[in-house]
């Protein structure tokens, strides 16, 4: 696969294709955090704040693939729920920074059922790498040609 390269960026691109095996997990997680919660009470009444309480979920999915070479690999997704069954040929799509090792699922064929699932966006990708960020520089270059056009 070909490389990708923004401004002084390069990234690079890779697959894994395989049939799905039959030990499949899904779960959950969930995150719960409280804050606040302060006050006092006194002869003359008092105040009392109540606590915040937030939560958050997230969902994994692992399983392993053989790959067309008789080796396995395992797969794991978080926040994506893919429908696969035991034996669909599926390739995984994958983007790195050129000289790392590691990198993030981008793109989850599956030839069996003839679909595609995205599992990082675009967007989510450009958090993740910083590949295009507004920094101080770039808003006061755009607001200096903003005057100069108006």
């Amino acid at each position: 696969m070909e490389h990708f390269k923004h401004r002084r960026k390069e990234f690079k691109f890779w697959k894994h294709t395989g049939a799905v095996l039959g030990d499949q997990k899904k779960y959950s997680k969930t995150y719960v955090s409280s804050s606040g919660g302060e006050g006092y009470v006194g002869p003359n009444g008092g105040v009392v704040e109540a606590a915040q309480v937030s939560s958050s979920v997230s969902t994994k999915h692992e399983f392993w693939i053989r790959k067309e070479d008789g080796t396995e690999k395992s797969i794991q997704l978080s926040d994506c729920d893919i429908p696969l069954r035991e034996g669909h040929k599926i390739t995984v799509v994958a983007m790195g920074p050129i000289n790392d090792k590691s990198g993030y699922f981008t793109l989850l064929i599956n030839h069996s059922a003839n679909t595609h699932h995205t599992i990082n966006s675009a967007d989510n990708l450009n958090g993740l790498f910083k590949i295009d960020q507004l920094t101080g520089k770039s808003l006061l270059i755009s607001i200096a040609l903003f005057f100069a056009i108006s």
